[in-house]
């Protein structure tokens, strides 16, 4: 798990500058759209910590719809928090540390709300919610923006080969041969929305959003945890 958590850092640290770039090409924009319907789904709260915060662009449409939350941002990439600290550096109580959530430095209930945007399929689930558990209050939530995997398999592997095969030209315009590699990898990992919640549903936490984007190729969840 170290070992992979440093090839993360270091991948994200070399592509840090030109990630939302990408990522809006890649969406055609989309992305500020989904991350926004996650935000104004979730019942935000004083406390916020957006975990893999990457440039803090989550962050940054949190203070637009409640500006007086304090948030902190996570990420083991320190490329990614020197991009998020330059664009929110204006923004009050905002903070950014380079932590990996499974060893957190946070106190037992600590946080109202806890944000994911990209980065679930990069955790080691069980671990990760374990973690969470500790550091969420009793009736907070967790609000998750992903890529999800398509139950039809002929269509989960036509959306693979075409990401793997055509599209990679259009990768390599941002990424090296072996980020692009790990981008491919990680959408290999995806969950669809369905084994999301009944995971969650598992570890006593109630959906109250969730929404299929993309034509199912990614999702929007947000869940409370009961007490």
């Amino acid at each position: 798990m170290k070992n992979e958590i440093k090839i993360a850092s270091s991948l994200f640290d070399r592509v840090s500058k030109v990630y939302d770039t990408f990522l809006n090409l890649f969406t055609f924009g989309l992305i500020n759209k989904w991350q926004n319907t996650l935000i104004k789904n979730t019942p935000l709260n004083k406390k916020v910590l957006d975990v893999g915060t990457g440039t803090g662009e989550l962050i940054k449409k949190v203070k637009k719809y409640k500006s007086d939350t304090i948030c902190i941002g996570i990420d083991v990439s320190y490329g990614m928090l020197l991009k998020a600290k330059e664009k929110l550096k204006n923004e009050k109580y905002v903070y950014f540390l380079q932590a990996d959530v499974y060893n957190s430095p946070f106190k037992d209930k600590a946080f109202d709300n806890i944000l994911l945007s990209l980065t679930f399929r990069h955790l080691e689930h069980k671990k990760f919610i374990k973690e969470i558990n500790r550091i969420l209050k009793n009736n907070g939530y967790i609000s998750i923006f992903d890529t999800g995997k398509i139950s039809n398999r002929f269509v989960w592997s036509t959306f693979l080969f075409l990401l793997d095969k055509p599209l990679r030209p259009f990768g390599y315009l941002f990424f090296s041969k072996q980020e692009y590699d790990y981008f491919i990898d990680s959408i290999k990992k995806s969950v669809s929305m369905e084994q999301l919640i009944k995971l969650f549903k598992s570890q006593g936490y109630t959906p109250v959003y969730s929404k299929k984007v993309m034509f199912g190729f990614a999702y929007i969840v947000v869940l409370k945890k009961e007490t």
